[in-house]
């Protein structure tokens, strides 16, 4: 079983008695050999060690627990991985250990999950401090956290990955060959190059220059404040295109909902949507 995240507002271990994601979700299929992996990021004190802990699930340096395996109701299992914990890197420190979850099956694996809803267990209407942290379990919803996110991004070239499922059972993805996060003296500001893939023919997320906000922390291009009105914490330019951070509604009760889970070019503007992962590895993998 996972142990508890080992940072503030961390929730209770989670048994894995659910599974973690539907088959669905998964693009590429989870099946019982798929090598997902929750596993602690490694530490990092020089530049090459920094690259070591930015490519932290592009390894397979660890052997699965079978004891730490559960079926999932539609026949799937679910293997943590686990390593030494250890911390990212930082000018100041390190941040304290995180586990993440790893897609090692997902075009060829390799990739860092750093946010997932399926089922609304957890509350993502946090404020900034909170995102900035990350929350959740790794083995079901959770945000890794923006500091995370932007030490790994700022050691190597990173791709995102963006997987969205709908209530009947539609998915789609969106590939960006690049992607940054800024520091939190920039506001968390993202930058992605090299759009792709199924989940509309335009970008759902402004490529270029948008900041973060929560709901207590407004940095985005719009005097209605968007992270208020459209709740969660996300890149809202003027409150637009997307939020995969919005209230969790569930089936036939997901539409004509501005402040839910949406992709604009998926399922349209008030579309709230049953299922979203977003996740990274380094673009050369």
């Amino acid at each position: 079983m996972l142990s508890q995240l080992p940072r503030e507002g961390s929730l209770a271990p989670n048994t894995l008695s659910e599974p973690s994601l539907t088959p669905a979700l998964v693009l590429a299929g989870e099946s019982a050999q798929q090598r997902n992996a929750a596993r602690s990021l490694p530490a990092a004190s020089t530049e090459t060690d920094a690259r070591k802990a930015a490519s932290a699930c592009s390894s397979d340096a660890t052997q699965p627990d079978p004891t730490d395996a559960s079926e999932g109701s539609r026949g799937y299992t679910t293997h943590l991985y686990h390593s030494t914990p250890g911390c990212l890197p930082c000018s100041t420190g390190c941040l304290r250990p995180l586990q993440v979850f790893c897609d090692m099956e997902t075009e060829r694996g390799g990739w860092t999950v750093i946010q997932r809803r399926t089922n609304g267990s957890v509350n993502f209407q946090r404020k900034w401090k909170e995102y900035k942290q990350g929350f959740g379990d790794p083995a079901g919803e959770y945000w890794l956290g923006n500091e995370a996110v932007h030490l790994l991004t700022s050691q190597a070239s990173y791709s995102l990955r963006v997987e969205l499922l709908d209530w009947e059972g539609n998915q789609a993805y969106a590939h960006y060959e690049t992607f940054q996060l800024g520091s939190e003296r920039h506001l968390y500001r993202i930058s992605l190059k090299g759009y792709s893939g199924t989940a509309g023919q335009q970008s759902g997320i402004v490529l270029q220059g948008i900041n973060f906000s929560t709901r207590d922390s407004d940095n985005d291009n719009c005097f209605c404040k968007c992270a208020q009105m459209l709740s969660g914490g996300w890149w809202f330019d003027a409150c637009g295109l997307s939020n995969l951070n919005g209230i969790y509604y569930p089936a036939k009760h997901n539409v004509r909902k501005l402040n839910g889970i949406r992709w604009h070019y998926f399922q349209g503007p008030s579309y709230s949507l049953k299922g979203t992962r977003m996740m990274i590895r380094p673009s050369d993998f």
